[in-house]
């Protein structure tokens, strides 16, 4: 009788010990499966991550996350019917089936094929539900229920943008146009950035006759978006207008225009930048608030200029011709020369320059530059209009250019070093170059005297000289908008490495970033408190956003025919998508890079995941976009500057945060 007794102890014993450590390398087999699965999602193997997801399922048959995970990938392969089979064996075996219910809920929505029982619905996001069954209602062109849900959702989340624009179109079909411009402008002020908002508009504007609105609206949305319908009526109205509402007002350019008096910075050790005002002038019109003389590039003056008058720089041929507004030829000549002011005090004031060309913010605005400034020839018709300028006097107008100058002090002197240090890294790199720099967002804004404000100056004092180093040597720094929680390393979006150019993740407590569906879903759908969403500093619709795009609307579809899938294939720790495959009823092609923003439609950044929406035949009818952030997300993020600055960092902080590994120097 002992030893059975002793048998008995011995494989209670026994099993105690083997048991535990099964489940134990169950567990480990498991969290493996799914490390190794996110490391094939972000190298864009999407099969080898489907089938690591469903090892780690077998380990783990109640594990939630793993059935979303999979559903994500079948979607974005354009398998709905796959994805819900998917959702429904994890609707039985799912360990928290709300999850499940409410990923049902979207999936049916989008795919037009209905709704499980809603009443089973618990704890699935408010806003969702509101919002993917307005969808639901407005691919069954139920627009009456439609507007109701979406209305709702928007009291749940004022911000989400794609909810303005479903609403809108559903206004518009019922042929409610007050109500439907209302809604589309709402939208449109708290993300002008929708330019796919600024069509619907147009369209409005257009059919109750007023043109010079729908003109402006239609301008607005980038050319390469524009259909040949859109084409069309803007051709029209421009046939129609005596003077479209873009056209410049000439009639200002005969009167004196008022002048700021600036204060020069005068210090022989402040390097001296060339910055292209334009790099493809046809003509510029001027005045100078001060006497002024064109000169050779060795001093010897050709022509003597008055103040406060208008000035006309036509060049065609290869000869620059000064004119007057009469049309009078007063100067001619073909070499290169200066536009110097007597009084250094005293701008340039150059009327209608174009800015941000291709961009959903281009306009016309006046402008006046401190410094001095070359004609060049380009080529037989066309010139190059440079500024030169000392660094600290370009940093006056750069600064509150890029960062509003309320924003907190710190915020504003870490912007100013990290400008300085990028400003100074490209002037290093070719002191006798052309030009330095470009007076636009490929290198900085620098919308001259006029954005001049005293914090800015003072943030530009307080810190001269000093920079950014990695080895002695100024740094790259660049800087983006809003990283939208976690920023990119450099050598992933742009190539190369650049030690001091990683990814950060910028919480104020820890957080990782899981890159998978469930996980990115979740990342991009939700507004978690990084540094970067910064209620009080920037837009919301800046740290996450959303867009619609229509199969045959982006840029590429016209190389590759109406879009049938968008696929991310490869991406960084931020979720950066490195590269996506899109493919059309004509062919596909693979985007990389920046390029991603432009060729899908104008999007904020690459940090985004794609929501195909079906119709009843199955083909993507939509495309919704879900992202994060605004810009390329490498090195210092401004929104989480001014956040961090507010919380009580130093601009010394800030600076080694985003940029790792470098030290403050004096240059000058």
């Amino acid at each position: 009788m002992a030893k059975f007794v002793w048998l008995f102890v011995f494989l209670l014993l026994f099993s105690g010990i083997v048991l535990p450590l099964q489940k134990a390398h169950a567990e480990d087999a498991f969290y493996e499966a799914l490390e190794n699965a996110q490391i094939a999602y972000k190298r864009g193997e999407l099969a080898a991550s489907t089938l690591l997801l469903n090892y780690a399922l077998s380990k783990n048959p109640g594990a939630t996350r793993v059935y979303v995970d999979l559903a994500g990938i079948f979607l974005e392969k354009g398998e709905p019917e796959k994805a819900r089979e998917i959702l429904q064996n994890g609707l039985e075996k799912a360990d928290e089936k709300d999850r499940i219910k409410g990923e049902l809920i979207r999936l049916e929505v989008i795919s037009d094929r209905g709704f499980i029982n809603l009443e089973e619905l618990e704890s699935a996001d408010v806003r969702d539900f509101f919002f993917y069954r307005g969808l639901h209602y407005h691919q069954d062109e139920n627009w009456e229920k439609s507007i109701e849900d979406l209305t709702r959702a928007l009291e749940f989340d004022p911000n989400l943008i794609a909810a303005y624009y479903f609403l809108g179109i559903a206004h518009f079909e019922m042929e409610n146009w007050e109500e439907a411009e209302r809604v589309l402008t709402s939208g449109l002020r708290r993300d002008s950035s929708f330019t796919g908002i600024n069509l619907l508009l147009g369209h409005l504007a257009f059919g109750r006759d007023d043109y010079h609105s729908a003109y402006n609206f239609y301008l607005r949305t980038p050319a390469n978006l524009r259909s040949s319908l859109v084409r069309e009526r803007i051709s029209f109205i421009q046939g129609l207008l005596p003077e479209t509402p873009d056209e410049p007002d000439y009639d200002r350019r005969k009167e004196p225009v008022d002048f700021q008096r600036v204060e020069p910075v005068i210090d022989e050790n402040i390097p001296v930048l060339r910055v292209a005002l334009l790099t493809q002038g046809l003509q510029v019109s001027f005045q100078a608030g001060a006497p002024f003389s064109l000169n050779t590039m060795d001093g010897e003056e050709l022509f003597r200029g008055e103040e406060r008058k208008t000035y006309i720089m036509d060049f065609r041929g290869g000869t620059f011709y000064l004119k007057n507004l009469d049309g009078d030829e007063l100067f001619s000549t073909s070499q290169q020369h200066r536009l110097d002011i007597d009084d250094p005090e005293m701008p340039l004031h150059i009327f209608d320059v174009e800015y941000g060309e291709g961009y959903f913010w281009a306009g016309r605005e006046d402008r006046q530059y401190r410094g001095n400034f070359i004609f060049e020839s380009r080529d037989e018709n066309r010139f190059f209009f440079i500024n030169e300028v000392n660094v600290e006097e370009y940093l006056y107008s750069v600064i509150p250019s890029e960062m509003p100058a309320s924003w907190p002090m710190e915020a504003l002197k870490a912007q100013t070093i990290a400008a300085r240090s990028y400003t100074l890294n490209r002037y290093y790199r070719n002191t006798s170059a052309r030009y330095h720099l470009v007076a636009s967002v490929i290198n900085a804004a620098y919308n001259g005297t006029y954005w001049e404000h005293p914090r800015s100056t003072q943030a530009v004092d307080d810190t001269r000289g000093l920079i950014a180093t990695y080895r002695g040597l100024a740094i790259d720094a660049v800087y983006s908008s809003n990283s939208g929680g976690i920023t990119e390393d450099g050598a992933l979006v742009w190539g190369g490495d650049v030690p001091y150019l990683r990814g950060q993740t910028i919480f104020p407590d820890y957080y990782e970033l899981d890159l998978l569906p469930s996980g990115l879903s979740d990342w991009l759908r939700e507004r978690p408190p990084s540094f970067s969403r910064a209620e009080n500093y920037g837009s919301a619709t800046s740290y996450r956003w959303t867009r619609v795009l229509l199969p045959h609307e982006p840029p590429v579809a016209s190389r590759v025919g109406p879009i049938k899938e968008i696929i991310p294939l490869e991406r960084g720790d931020s979720g950066f998508v490195k590269t996506v495959l899109v493919r059309g009823e004509n062919g596909e092609e693979t985007i990389s890079g920046d390029r991603i923003r432009g060729q899908l439609g104008g999007l904020k950044s690459n940090v985004f995941m794609v929501e195909p929406l079906f119709n009843e035949q199955g083909s993507p009818q939509y495309f919704l976009i879900w992202g994060g952030g605004w810009g390329h997300g490498v090195g210092l993020d401004q929104t989480a500057s001014a956040q961090m600055a507010a919380d009580g960092f130093d601009h010394s902080e800030i600076i080694k945060l985003f940029y790792q590994g470098v030290d403050l120097e004096q240059r000058y």
